[in-house]
């Protein structure tokens, strides 16, 4: 029957060389090793006259036992240990850096870098003085558009896209649309028309749609038809005439997903490179919108700022923010999974805990530290976390002061 180790009390005053040597001795050498020692040391146990050879011998066979007893410590139910995770267990930089709550704004990040403001403006110029041969040229090195790639489609290119997904991914698409479109429907007509007698006259106002709408849905690590949903959808039911969909390289389910929102086409186009196209048009492939809505990283955000005034645009988007509010009763294994769920999803993601017990902190943290390792995310998760903090205060009160900052 394996041996249980419950928890890596155990090895806790190990010292990190002799861990180090524990993840990085062959098996075979270190048992074989182990057993050498045990005779050296029954040997020794027999002799009365002890040597510097003999106590030399001893130094041997002690570091081999000792290396030995931290991989039977390490053993795991079936097997070895995962000794990555021991290292991440023990590494002395924490996964979610702490930080005082006077230290909370002065750590939040600028939403558009000036780095990124530039040259999202240079793209946008690029694209608009250069037309489609610059607008390809972009997508193929920066989205990964295939070079023979359309980079419009159609909106018979839509309706093939929905026509091949499976039954049930197409009546979840629909049913959630369905949704959308029912409250947009409502909003709409909470919005009425006002016709008032004032001195001199009548004053009032119309709520009118516009002509054109561009809905961005970023298409980087994961689809997202969800976006697509969310602002074509809308966007129909706002009485909206036209209504084209830009995302970068899209996968069969956001293509499908703008054919089930009543999208005219798709412009397979993603970053500053689509809000340049959106914004002012490319002649021969799509005409300028009135308004630019959706998600996007960074760059979309520099470029929907930069193409304002030519075009409106919804609320510039800053990095993806996650806040958890915790007492002493909260579960660190939930609170962890949610800010991993946060982190995983962009590296400029900001996950953050603010808690009323200190004591939660080490007990995140190495839920952090397990959950991690069973993320294909990990990469993107643990620089995320990196940007990230943790901060204790002192009364449910200062908690609550500390979120409404960020």
């Amino acid at each position: 029957m394996p041996v249980r180790t419950p928890d890596l009390a155990p090895i806790q005053f190990a010292s990190p060389q002799l861990i180090h040597i524990a993840q990085h001795a062959d098996p075979q050498q270190v048992k074989a090793a182990a057993a050498v020692g045990a005779l050296v040391l029954f040997f020794l146990a027999v002799r009365t006259a002890w040597t510097a050879v003999f106590v030399m011998l001893a130094c041997f066979a002690s570091l081999a036992f000792a290396v030995y007893l931290a991989k039977w410590v390490l053993a795991k139910d079936e097997g070895t240990a995962d000794m990555q995770e021991v290292s991440d267990a023990i590494r002395e930089a924490p996964l979610l850096r702490e930080i005082t709550l006077g230290q909370i704004e002065a750590s939040a990040p600028s939403a558009v870098d000036e780095v990124t403001r530039v040259t999202a403006r240079s793209i946008v110029d690029s694209v608009r003085a250069g037309g489609e041969p610059v607008l390809r040229e972009y997508s193929i090195g920066l989205d990964g558009l295939p070079p023979s790639a359309p980079l419009v489609l159609d909106r018979a290119a839509l309706e093939r896209a929905a026509e091949q997904l499976d039954v049930p991914t197409r009546q979840l698409l629909e049913r959630t649309a369905e949704r959308i479109r029912a409250f947009a429907v409502a909003q709409r007509g909470a919005l009425s028309a006002l016709d008032v007698a004032v001195p001199g006259g009548r004053a009032g106002h119309e709520v009118v749609p516009i002509e054109a709408a561009g809905c961005y849905a970023p298409g980087g690590r994961y689809p997202l038809p969800s976006s697509v949903l969310m602002t074509a959808v809308t966007a129909r039911a706002a009485g909206v005439q036209r209504v084209v969909v830009a995302s970068p390289n899209p996968k069969p389910i956001v293509v499908a997903a703008a054919a089930i929102a009543g999208a005219d086409c798709l412009l397979a186009v993603g970053g500053a490179q689509a809000i340049a196209a959106l914004a002012h048009g490319v002649k021969g492939l799509s005409d300028a919108v009135d308004v630019i809505v959706g998600p996007g990283n960074r760059w979309v955000t520099a470029a929907k700022q930069y193409v304002f005034g030519d075009v409106g645009i919804d609320l510039p988007a800053g990095p993806s923010e996650l806040v958890v509010l915790a007492d002493a009763s909260a579960d660190p294994e939930l609170i962890a999974a949610d800010l991993l769920a946060q982190a995983e999803h962009d590296p400029d993601a900001r996950p953050a805990l603010i808690t009323t017990e200190a004591g939660l902190l080490p007990l995140v943290e190495a839920a952090l530290a397990r959950q991690l390792q069973t993320l294909d995310t990990k990469a993107v998760a643990s620089q995320a976390l990196a940007a990230g903090f943790a901060a204790v205060a002192p009364t449910m009160d200062t908690a609550l002061e500390a979120v409404d900052k960020l």
